[in-house]
C-alpha cells in the first residue's frame, strides 16, 4: 500500500512539474507576441490598408498596450465581417508573432441608383463605397430594379472579360424593356434590349464592327439595336 502511494505522489509531482513548465513556456510565448506582417492581396482598390486593419482590431479592443495574446479566432471574424473582405488568414507564429493575410474583393460594376450607390464584385457581392479610394469600374445605372442582379453582374463580367467591349462600352443603362450600352463613341449606343442570348448578341456586334463599321467609319451610326438575334437595327448620324 505504501509503495502505490509512492508511486501516487510521485506521479502527482511529475505531472504538477510538466504543467507548471508549460505553463511557464506558454506565458514566455504570449508576451512575445506580437503582429509581424499584415499582407493585403488585391489591394489595388485601396479598400482597407495595414492601418485600418490595426485601427478596426482597435476598435474592436483586440489590439491594445502592452498585449500578452492574441484572440486569433475573434481576429480573423472581426476582419471577415467586413463587406470589402473576401478571405482572411490569421496565424500564430513558433515565435509568437502574429501574420494576417487578407484578400479584398474586387469590384466589377459601379452601380448607381436613385438614393444610393454601391459596388458589384465578380461574386455579386455587394460592396459599400469607401471614404478614402474610388474604383475605376463599368458603370450601371437606371432602373436597376426590373433586373436580377446575377444578370447584372453576369452582363458586366462578359463586357470585362472581352477586350474590345471593355475598351468600347463605358456604362450600361438600364430601362425597363430596353439595356443601352454607352460607348466611348461620341453620340454612339447599343440597345441589346433584354438580358437574354447575351453571347449571341454580342457575337452579332462584333460581326457588324468587323464587316460594316470598319467601311463606313466609328461615327457613321449613333445607335445600333440588337435587340431582336436575327437582325441588326442602326440609325445614321
Amino acid at each position: 500500500m505504501k509503495k502505490l502511494i509512492v508511486i501516487f505522489q510521485s506521479v502527482f509531482v511529475c505531472a504538477l512539474f510538466t504543467i507548471l513548465v508549460s505553463f511557464s513556456l506558454t506565458s514566455k510565448s504570449l508576451e512575445a507576441q506580437w503582429i509581424e506582417s499584415i499582407d493585403i492581396k488585391n489591394g489595388d482598390d485601396g479598400f482597407i490598408n495595414e492601418d485600418q486593419v490595426l485601427e478596426l482590431l482597435k476598435y474592436h479592443g483586440l489590439l491594445y498596450d502592452k498585449q500578452e495574446i492574441f484572440d486569433i479566432y475573434s481576429i480573423e471574424l472581426v476582419i471577415n465581417n467586413q463587406p470589402q473582405i473576401k478571405d482572411s488568414q490569421v496565424s500564430l507564429n513558433h515565435n509568437g508573432s502574429v501574420d494576417i493575410s487578407i484578400i479584398e474583393r474586387s469590384p466589377t460594376l459601379r452601380v448607381f441608383e436613385s438614393d444610393s450607390s454601391y459596388y458589384l464584385d465578380e461574386d455579386c457581392y455587394l460592396i459599400p463605397l469607401s471614404n478614402s479610394y474610388t474604383s475605376r469600374n463599368l458603370i450601371a445605372s437606371g432602373d436597376i430594379n426590373y433586373f436580377k442582379t446575377e444578370d447584372i453582374c453576369s452582363l458586366a463580367k462578359f463586357i470585362k472579360s472581352n477586350e474590345f467591349l471593355k475598351s468600347l462600352i463605358t456604362q450600361i443603362h438600364f430601362k425597363k424593356d430596353n439595356t443601352i450600352l454607352v460607348t466611348r463613341i461620341k453620340n454612339q449606343h447599343i440597345n441589346i434590349g433584354d438580358l437574354d442570348s447575351i453571347e449571341l448578341k454580342f457575337n452579332n456586334l462584333m460581326l457588324f464592327y468587323n464587316n460594316i463599321i470598319k467601311y463606313k467609319g466609328w461615327t457613321y451610326y449613333s445607335s445600333i439595336s440588337l435587340k431582336y438575334t436575327d437582325q441588326i437595327i442602326c440609325s445614321k448620324n
